[in-house]
């Protein structure tokens, strides 16, 4: 008890007596195993009925010992008390007891979600070992009546240098209590789990990329006149966390929803579950995707969304990674370059990673808007493996852009959204940056123009295109009502049905219907293809604007006589027939989205329940035979 005391008083830089430390090298054993107590009493209780005693640890974990010792020899002979070496090495190492039993107690009171934070870091790592130093130096100040105050100055700073730095530059694990994987996953869990990781390194992967990246971008549609199309180019850079596969793929189709770009996407992922599915993340096919949309769009007429996702440096690298391969990582000055060899013009490119910021002045320009979800200083948050999107993302695009089609006022409603969450989560703030050229406003207002129920064209030509006076009255009614806009919504609803019963989400939902087929068979890539094709086929068909627009020719030659369209044509060819033409159209359009959105959300609980009914009788049919 009374060795307590005296670590207590030590670490709170107390006087203590020479004479109340009477050491002998039975009772330094004592100590020195008493320093271990600490990270044993953590990891038991962090680690839980999980882990396991693993001697191999041992080495790293009594690593303090000989470091303290050395330290101690080099402070005393500087005080002028060589003979007092191993009092003060009993000193050190009580001291950190007390010290170390602290900061782990605090750290395990810490909220969760503070961890990750990088003062909280800081502050775990490297404030105790700090304090060691300090304490060290003051105790030994003690030892010599002659030594100055500089003095002691200086030998907290030898304690830092030959202790401090050693136990803090040196990664290594402190307990012997550590996770058994062999209980935590099973053999098959295991085993399934290195073939995912090596997925991307399979002669089958390897051999398959090339065609993955020649189809993805051949599979981009040719832009269309006086259309603004968008184009989307998401790149998922690091491959150890599903969060930015989820992310691109998210992003890819609120493209597709809400700003037309379907058939104008690439999407590069990193990830072991898509080696066999999509082209990777890397420089060379990112140079390629952007080369190619740049010989697709009309350079003046069009625009690129270029979304990274991933992991950042402090040194603003955005990391590309797929293990065990080894990528290029990017940088702003290696990204800028590719942007200006694809001759894309219109740009919106969004870097969701820690430092992002770091990209904002390397890639401005007139015409081109750069969001960063962090300072070039700061972390973002949210990149756990089981989540589904980042903060910045969560915000940016699933809330933000699901009630704007404005890229700049999205960021906005973003960063004050962000702002809010990481004061409430207790986060340094992230600082979300955006430059914006001065050229491309006018096209981000013409963009959200067109959008807002502007001009568009359909998923076909219309057939009808003739001038209004060499049509029957019958056609020129038809040509001043129908809307093909409408055709293209009840397309995008079509795809969107057939992508929630197609193979990715069949393989999710229930997959011994499919027969055994998985990412991981040869057949896949060909199998999603085939449906892709079929998806696109049929919604096309089905919605084709001629279509509609010959049924609703007939209706109109059944259901109103010559006297009828007369009269309509006078008052629909008048400047307030005009007007109400216009305004209905807008309508019509807002309706027809909002109607759509609605019915998804009602649609989604029966079909749930409906999946749900459909496993159970599979299951039972499965056991039966």
């Amino acid at each position: 008890m009374n060795l307590i005391k005296i670590a207590l008083r030590l670490a709170s830089f107390r006087r203590v007596a020479e004479d109340e430390l009477p050491m002998s090298w039975m009772r330094i054993l004592g100590i020195a195993a008493a320093t271990l107590l600490p990270p044993l009493a953590y990891a038991l209780i962090d680690v839980g009925t999980d882990g396991m005693l693993d001697w191999h640890n041992l080495p790293a974990v009594v690593f303090h010992i000989p470091m303290m010792l050395a330290g101690c020899v080099v402070v005393a002979y500087f005080v002028g008390r060589s003979d007092q070496v191993m009092r003060l090495f009993a000193a050190t190492m009580l001291a950190w007891l007390a010290i170390d039993f602290s900061s782990l107690a605090l750290w395990l009171v810490v909220p969760a979600r503070v961890h990750g934070s990088y003062f909280a870091n800081l502050a775990f790592y490297v404030a105790p070992l700090v304090w060691l130093a300090l304490a060290m130096g003051r105790f030994s100040a003690r030892l010599s009546t002659l030594l100055t105050r500089r003095g002691a100055i200086v030998a907290s700073l030898l304690a830092g240098i030959f202790v401090a730095l050693p136990l803090g530059a040196v990664y290594r694990e402190r307990s012997l209590w550590t996770m058994d994987y062999e209980r935590k996953y099973s053999a098959d869990a295991k085993s399934e789990r290195r073939t995912m990781m090596r997925a991307a390194a399979t002669e089958e992967s390897f051999y398959r990329q090339p065609d993955l990246l020649r189809q993805a971008l051949a599979d981009i549609k040719p832009e269309r006149k006086g259309v603004i199309d968008v184009y989307m180019v998401g790149v998922a850079g690091y491959g150890n966390q599903d969060v930015f596969m989820r992310e691109v793929d998210s992003v890819a189709k609120l493209f597709r929803e809400r700003f037309d770009a379907d058939g104008h996407i690439v999407k590069l992922v990193n990830n072991p579950k898509t080696a066999m599915s999509l082209p990777i993340a890397s420089s060379t096919s990112l140079r390629a995707a952007l080369k190619r949309v740049g010989t697709t769009m009309n350079a003046d007429e069009d625009l690129l969304v270029l979304f990274l996702t991933s992991h950042g440096s402090q040194d603003h690298h955005f990391s590309l990674e797929l293990w065990p391969l080894e990528l290029k990582q990017l940088d702003p000055a290696m990204l800028r370059e590719m942007l200006d060899a694809s001759g894309i013009k219109n740009r919106v490119v969004i870097v969701s990673a820690c430092y992002a910021g770091g990209f904002v002045k390397a890639l401005s320009g007139d015409n081109t808007v750069v969001i960063a979800a962090a300072a070039p200083d700061r972390n973002s948050f949210g990149c756990s493996n089981e989540n589904d999107w980042t903060y910045f993302g969560k915000a940016y695009f699933d809330e933000a852009l699901r009630k704007t089609l404005s890229f700049t006022q999205a960021f906005e409603m973003a960063k004050t959204a962000i702002d809010k969450r990481e004061k409430e989560e207790n986060f340094d703030p992230s600082m979300p940056q955006m430059a914006v050229g001065g050229a491309i406003k006018a096209k981000l207002a013409a963009l959200e123009r067109q959008l807002d129920g502007g001009p568009s064209t359909p998923p076909v030509a219309l057939a009808h295109e003739a001038p209004l006076a060499s049509l029957d009255k019958a056609e020129q009614y038809v040509s001043l009502l129908f809307q093909p806009e409408m055709a293209r919504s009840y397309y995008a609803e079509c795809k969107r049905n057939m992508e929630l019963n197609g193979p990715e989400k069949t393989l999710e939902r229930a997959p011994e219907t499919l027969g055994g087929l998985n990412h991981a068979s040869p057949q896949w890539p060909r199998f999603v293809s085939a449906w892709d094709r079929y998806a696109e086929e049929a919604c096309r068909r089905m919605n084709d604007p001629n279509l509609y627009r010959d049924a609703y020719l007939r209706s109109i030659r059944e259901s109103m006589s010559d006297a009828d369209l007369d009269v309509a044509l006078r008052m629909l060819g008048s400047a307030d027939g005009h007007r109400m033409l216009e305004l209905e159209k807008r309508l019509s359009l807002k309706v027809s989205s909002d109607l759509a959105e609605r019915q998804a959300g009602i649609r989604a609980g029966p079909y749930r329940e409906f999946v749900a009914e459909r496993d159970r009788l599979l299951e039972e049919s499965t056991r039966r035979h």
